[in-house]
């Protein structure tokens, strides 16, 4: 009996108070940072400025492109192009090149393609952040080169196209990303008399957003079919086809109502290098 009262007495017992208190739980944010997220901050405010002043730019230079309409004594030329790398590398992929001529009269432009395929970098393929589509140009004819031929190519192509218009215009999305592959290639853009419009910048200041949408995206919300996205040839025609959608609605704002007579064209020829406005799908 006095072993089992031994036994207890060397239990240990615990008192209801005698755990450790611990301070009330301190919020997640301090009361100067949760202002800082409803209040922006000036560094913020500025850097918003900045990017809608640079993007306004690229709109004005739109507005610039949709007036050259109704001038008819000038002959002007709206280029796109697109550069397509390997997405775990350096190497150039692809050039696509899409452009349309024009003195006043839309309907008569057809819309010219190039598409060339870089021999040398066949056996890399994207796919890990990028569809591969190299081999589904729907505009004309692929142009397989070798990647020392592709710099002089491109060039010529961009000299002759130069060499019948009076306005040049270089458009794309995001288009100062290609203009660097392309120097790259050693191909210089800028003694051909360009004037640039990044279309995906001119729609961010149309709309004043922060955030750049994708040509995919800006093709959805202008209703506009697509397929076959990040061929290079299939993405600068494509900007080219939006390009000349936001000039539509730059005309609309201005004039009020919509001239379809002169509108962007409806159909061109297809074939050696000419190309198809797709209505209804593609």
């Amino acid at each position: 009996m006095a072993d089992e009262q031994d036994v207890r007495a060397s239990k240990p017992t615990l008192a209801v108070n005698a755990w450790p208190r611990r301070s009330p739980p301190k919020p997640c944010w301090s009361k100067s940072e949760i202002v800082s997220i409803v209040r922006p901050t000036t560094s913020s405010l500025f850097y918003q400025a900045r990017v809608l002043a640079a993007a306004h730019t690229h709109l004005l230079r739109l507005g610039e492109i949709t007036n050259q309409r109704v001038i008819h004594d000038n002959a002007t030329t709206i280029l796109s192009i697109d550069v397509e790398a390997y997405e775990k590398g350096k190497e150039v992929l692809e050039v696509g090149l899409a452009w349309i001529r024009y003195r006043g009269v839309w309907p008569q432009s057809p819309i010219f393609c190039r598409h060339f395929v870089v021999k040398d970098h066949l056996h890399l393929h994207n796919g890990t952040f990028v569809p591969d589509h190299r081999g589904q140009f729907d505009f004309g004819e692929s142009e397989y080169v070798m990647e020392s031929e592709l710099q002089d190519l491109v060039t010529t192509t961009l000299k002759d196209i130069a060499a019948d218009g009076d306005r040049l215009y270089l458009v794309g999305h995001s288009v100062h990303h290609d203009v660097r592959w392309l120097e790259g290639l050693g191909v210089d853009l800028g003694g051909t008399g360009f004037l640039t419009c990044d279309i995906g910048q001119a729609y961010q200041a149309s709309r004043d957003a922060m955030q750049l949408l994708k040509l995919e995206s800006m093709m959805d919300n202008f209703s506009m079919a697509h397929r076959h996205l990040h061929n290079a040839a299939n993405d600068a025609y494509y900007s080219l086809l939006v390009c000349l959608q936001m000039m539509e609605a730059e005309e609309w704002k201005v004039y009020g109502e919509r001239d379809l007579e002169s509108g962007v064209p409806e159909r061109v020829v297809e074939g050696d290098g000419w190309a198809e406005w797709l209505l209804g799908g593609v």
